[in-house]
């Protein structure tokens, strides 16, 4: 299981807090940090896409990652990405043919086949192996891990640097939006 942890630095609440006043830096902060790890794990999921070459939607790799968001009384959130979590098959455009089920793992190469698979349309049309003499019972059949591309690309920095970069702006855009509200208040706009 490999954490990527967003929080905040002393310095960064002293920052807020003087522009901000004591009693809106923690919602300022939640809604900064939250939003932040949203795009993270987008961030996360174009590049293990775009890197790998993968012929999947960038929402598939980002249900196989999980959040723990920020609140008001803990000001930190983490994107999980477990080694459990593998993309199901049906996300890699399986097909089923005569002599199993076919699936594209990525753009570049050319599809591969599970002899003797199916696919289920009542259980979320998932694709499933049919049980043999050394397999009595049928199993259901997942695509690569997340967590291995995500380590075999080495992104741990680049995610890192990006989530530092995103939480600046996030705050800025946050300590400007109540700063327009202000002025809206005050009659000045």
């Amino acid at each position: 299981m490999l954490k990527i942890k967003t929080e905040f630095k002393l310095s960064q609440i002293k920052q807020i807090q003087e522009s901000v006043g004591s009693k809106k830096i923690r919602s300022v902060a939640n809604k900064a940090i939250n939003k932040t790890v949203d795009k993270a794990q987008r961030f996360i999921a174009k590049e293990i896409i775009n890197k790998q070459g993968l012929a999947v939607s960038q929402a598939a790799v980002s249900r196989s990652q999980d959040k723990k968001k920020s609140t008001v009384k803990s000001l930190g959130a983490v994107v999980i990405i477990r080694k459990k979590n593998r993309i199901p098959l049906k996300e890699f455009g399986a097909r089923q043919n005569a002599s199993g089920v076919s699936y594209k793992i990525r753009k570049q190469s050319g599809r591969k086949l599970i002899p003797g698979g199916f696919i289920v349309n009542s259980y979320g049309k998932n694709v499933y192996r049919r049980p043999t003499k050394l397999r009595p019972t049928g199993s259901r059949k997942y695509g690569p891990s997340i967590w291995g591309f995500f380590l075999g690309q080495k992104l741990t920095s680049p995610v890192k640097k990006y989530i530092r970069t995103q939480l600046q702006k996030e705050i800025v855009r946050e300590l400007r939006e109540i700063h327009i509200k202000k002025l809206k208040k005050s009659g000045t706009i």
